[in-house]
Order: structure tokens, then C-alpha cells, then sequence
């Protein structure tokens, strides 16, 4: 939700799974988000229809929201931040989830949900042989972190904060190539204007971010 600089409100929807999910669709990839939804289910569904995702919501999860304000520069700035508890799925997951690891090419999950049902829809996408990439999640939360353990994801994609939080290594490179080491997976780490480090296999790759204009720093 954002508050303009004439006390305007104007609400947008979010969470990592959707964002990946409509960027990923902006690049012309297939893509179907299944998930706890916490929004109306009409409005969330029609706004991934209309970003190209296809929905399949789960469940009514309790609803997160961030506040900012709009500034006369025209960036945002954080007034309030209130976030759910992370929601479970009961194992076993719906057969419509598992129906689409066994089509999928590659399987995306959020890392802060139940161990159980993660375990078992990474393993039905490993069986079809696609691809499962981690979504890091509630990095602040230690509890949220048991999915990130060997075995579980090919690949983890996570942001630099993120990085730090997890391993508690304040270095970028030293501690990607130990959680990377530690899950035997390859990692995905952005790091802003710096763009991205891959490690793959041991192997460290720096990509460098395209020239951008800043419009929010939150």
C-alpha cells in the first residue's frame, strides 16, 4: 500500500512467488503460481491473468501489508511493515500441484513453508526431471530455514541481505560459496547495482547489472 504525497492510497499486490512469477512471465516463459493467497482470490487471480500467470490458489493465508509513503522525489519510503506468520500445506499436497511439477520445466518454491510439503513437491519435479530453484523467504526467521539443507533444491536464488542473514558470513563471495558447498545446490545471490553472483559447482561468475535509474529503495 502506498500513501501519494495528496494522501492518496493505492494498494498493489506482491510477495517473492508472485514477482518471480510475473517477471518470468514478462520474459515469455510458461508459468502457473500455486499458493496460500493472501488477498481476494477474484482480484489476485485477475491480476495474474492479466501479467500473464496462470493462478492456483490454495488457500486464504492471513494477509501481510507494507506501507509507504510517495515522496516529492517520487521514491517511497517505509512507514510500516506487518508480515504473517508463514503458512503450511498439509502433505499430502493437491494432486493440481503435483500435476503441474510433472509438466513443469522448472519448479519454483518458497523456502519458508512446511518442510513436508516442500520435500514432496521438489521430489515429484525431481522425478519429471525439472529443475527446483528456492525461493529464499522470512530470512530473519531461523525456523523458515529448514528447507535449505542438501538434497532439497538444485538451485537456491536469494539477495545479498538475505545471504548474510542465513549464513551469518558478513562476505559475499565467501559465504555464497559455503552455503553453496553446504546445500551440494548452486546459488543465485543479487546484489543490487552490483549485479549477480552464480556459483556453480564451486565455480564463483560475476554478471554485472545494466545501467538503471533508481525509482525505489525499499
Amino acid at each position: 500500500m502506498t500513501i501519494g504525497a495528496d494522501d492518496r492510497v493505492v494498494e498493489y499486490f506482491g510477495g517473492i512467488g508472485r514477482n518471480v512469477a510475473c517477471n518470468l512471465a514478462t520474459l515469455g516463459a510458461p508459468v502457473t503460481l500455486a499458493g496460500a493467497i493472501s488477498a481476494p482470490k477474484d482480484a489476485f487471480a485477475t491480476d495474474l491473468v492479466r501479467r500473464g500467470v496462470t493462478p492456483l490458489p490454495l488457500a486464504e493465508a492471513t494477509v501481510g501489508r507494507i506501507t509507504t509513503r510517495l515522496g516529492p522525489d517520487g521514491r517511497r519510503r517505509l512507514i510500516d511493515r506487518h508480515l504473517p506468520a508463514p503458512d503450511t500445506f498439509a502433505a499430502p499436497l493437491p494432486d493440481a500441484v503435483c500435476d503441474i511439477a510433472t509438466d513443469a520445466c522448472c519448479v519454483l518454491v518458497e523456502t519458508g513453508l512446511d518442510l513436508t510439503g516442500i520435500e514432496q513437491l521438489c521430489g515429484v519435479a525431481r522425478d519429471c526431471h525439472a529443475v527446483t530453484v528456492g525461493l529464499v523467504t522470512r530470512a530473519f526467521d531461523r525456523e523458515a530455514h529448514a528447507s535449505l539443507r542438501p538434497g532439497v533444491f538444485d538451485w537456491v536464488l536469494l539477495n545479498q541481505h538475505e545471504l548474510c542473514l542465513v549464513t551469518g558470513e558478513p562476505g559475499v563471495e565467501a559465504a555464497a560459496r559455503s552455503l553453496a558447498a553446504a546445500l551440494g545446490a548452486n546459488l543465485a545471490v543479487t546484489l543490487a547495482e552490483q549485479g549477480a553472483l552464480i556459483v556453480d559447482h564451486q565455480e564463483c561468475l560475476r554478471l554485472p547489472a545494466p545501467p538503471a535509474e533508481v525509482v525505489d529503495e525499499l
